[in-house]
């Protein structure tokens, strides 16, 4: 029975508000036993995002939650016609904030965070406590979102593994996550990929590697380093 079922994959189905109410109200059941949730590819925008939020304020149990390949930061242009919407980064960074909030790894690859939902969920890395791995790949964090994420690592003590391949930050971006990362005990991987961080940005990892290489790894492929 559905008492047992501790991992739920449902990527590339598309998600409806329908489907997204009823699954919502599943995991917000005080006994939920659902470790793992994968909705990769599954159509899910903001307001969706949402509502799987709210009920998952409530689950203590779910460690892992895969959200890529969504569309979650699509309404955050609209944000200035109607300040009321709550677009994914910011749900996301709610969800994070929480004390008891048990999620370690948290998926949000190719998506569209960006703008106030990439700055809210970048500073809320400084809060969360459980959190050990994030992947927020292929969004557009950019030299703001990068530079927040930098300040909260200061804070943060959980995170192991950040994956930020392919989101816009620059060199100046790039200089201020190192600061951060270089006062971090736990981190041990940062993936730069694909961000044109240049020359500039280059020399800073050299410096990273020469001075803190023995706990810290990075990878900085296709980033404008020659």
């Amino acid at each position: 029975g559905h008492e047992n079922l501790v991992e739920l994959d449902i990527s590339s189905n598309k998600i409806d508000d329908n489907a997204a109410a009823a699954l919502g109200t599943y995991i917000g059941r005080r006994n939920c036993p659902l470790r793992s949730l994968k909705l990769s590819d599954a159509d899910i925008e903001d307001s969706e995002c949402n509502q799987f939020v709210e009920h998952l304020m409530l689950n203590v149990r779910l460690y892992e939650l895969d959200l890529s390949k969504n569309i979650l930061g699509k309404d955050e242009n609209l944000k200035a016609v109607n300040p009321s919407i709550i677009t994914g980064g910011v749900s996301l960074a709610n969800l994070l904030r929480e004390n008891f909030c048990p999620i370690k790894k948290l998926n949000v690859h190719w998506n569209m965070i960006r703008m106030e939902g990439a700055a809210e969920l970048c500073d809320s890395i400084r809060q969360t406590k459980s959190l050990m791995y994030l992947d927020l790949s292929y969004n557009s964090i950019g030299r703001e979102g990068a530079s927040i994420l930098g300040s909260a690592l200061l804070d943060n003590k959980s995170l192991v593994d950040l994956i930020l391949a392919n989101n816009s930050i620059d060199a100046v971006g790039c200089f201020t996550l190192i600061v951060g990362a270089r006062e971090h005990n736990s981190l041990a991987f940062i993936d730069l990929d694909g961000n044109p961080i240049g020359e500039q940005g280059g020399r800073i990892l050299m410096k990273l590697a020469r001075f803190h290489g023995h706990r810290l790894r990075f990878s900085a492929q296709k980033c404008d380093v020659v």
